[in-house]
């Protein structure tokens, strides 16, 4: 949630990638369900959304909007990937140890998830 980096209102830009969300969990719905399965759909999206994110480093200052629509498709794949782990991680828990199993993913996928900005801050004071 680098929003200092965007081009744009810093208001429209949250609207815009709360919105995103929407494609997202859809998508993931719909290739859970396919041929592909889960684990290639989770492996598709976290590998494209990886890479979106890693174009927006070579993108010039200048083409701040191409930032922020890499972003934007960025964290679109990674809200699917997010939406495939959770029914994996339900397939993948046995019965009694799922609600802890679940809770201790999440816990521990939020505490990186707050740790991200500081990073990016640490990573720009070098």
């Amino acid at each position: 949630m680098n929003f200092q980096n965007f081009a744009g209102n810093q208001f429209m830009n949250f609207f815009a990638m709360s919105l995103v969300e929407i494609p997202g969990d859809l998508a993931a719905w719909y290739l859970m369900d396919t041929r592909f399965g889960r684990r290639w759909s989770n492996s598709g999206f976290l590998f494209f959304g990886a890479l979106l994110f890693l174009l927006t480093l070579s993108v010039p200052p200048q083409f701040a909007l191409i930032v922020t629509l890499l972003s934007l498709v960025g964290r679109m794949c990674m809200v699917a990937s997010f939406v495939v782990i959770y029914q994996i991680a339900q397939e993948t828990f046995p019965t009694p140890l799922r609600t802890r199993g679940i809770a201790l993913a999440g816990a521990i996928a939020g505490i990186f998830n707050l740790a991200t900005p500081y990073l990016s801050v640490l990573v720009s004071d070098i």
